[in-house]
């Protein structure tokens, strides 16, 4: 199923989430002391509060794929993977994209203007919840899947998150 921007607006009822994004990165730099990892060596700080307005992935996935909580056992859907214009990919477990508390976003809007590109234009995920990372810019395709995202922003050391104790 191909949606366009125009789609999702028409199709769906506009819905906005406020939440507070952290990068993955986060403390990376303490990271590295222990071992050295991939990527810029933040500090902490990396992260930010918006209000994005969009459409709810639940909605969309149940339009297009007919997947539900109720569903997905039979199709034996475990992961949603969202892929980039730029070729990254990142996933979130199936119930965290289908819950009716989750509030995951297909966003279009940030603070009430168009999104801008920076942060994601024309259309990004929002996962309220769950590491910056895994609320991928720029997004060009969604699919359900048996397995998590492949590649280092999913199963690489760089973008998880520890405390301090674990190695």
């Amino acid at each position: 199923v191909v949606l366009s921007l125009e789609d999702l607006k028409a199709r769906f009822l506009k819905r906005e989430v406020t939440a507070t994004l952290q990068c993955g990165g986060n403390r990376r730099s303490e990271l590295d002391a222990i071992q050295k990892t991939g990527g810029i060596p933040w500090g902490f700080g990396a992260m930010s509060t918006a209000t994005f307005g969009g459409v709810y992935l639940r909605e969309v996935l149940q339009h297009c794929a007919g997947l539900s909580l109720e569903s997905v056992d039979s199709f034996g859907v475990k992961h949603v993977v969202f892929i980039g214009q730029d070729d990254m990919q990142a996933s979130i477990p199936i119930e965290k994209a289908l819950s009716p508390y989750g509030d995951v976003l297909v966003a279009y809007e940030m603070n009430g203007e168009p999104l801008p590109e920076e942060h994601g234009a024309p259309v990004r995920l929002v996962v309220p919840g769950v590491v910056g990372v895994r609320n991928v810019k720029w997004v060009s395709h969604i699919r359900a899947s048996t397995e998590e995202a492949e590649g280092p922003w999913q199963r690489g050391l760089a973008y998880k998150g520890f405390s301090p104790m674990v190695k």
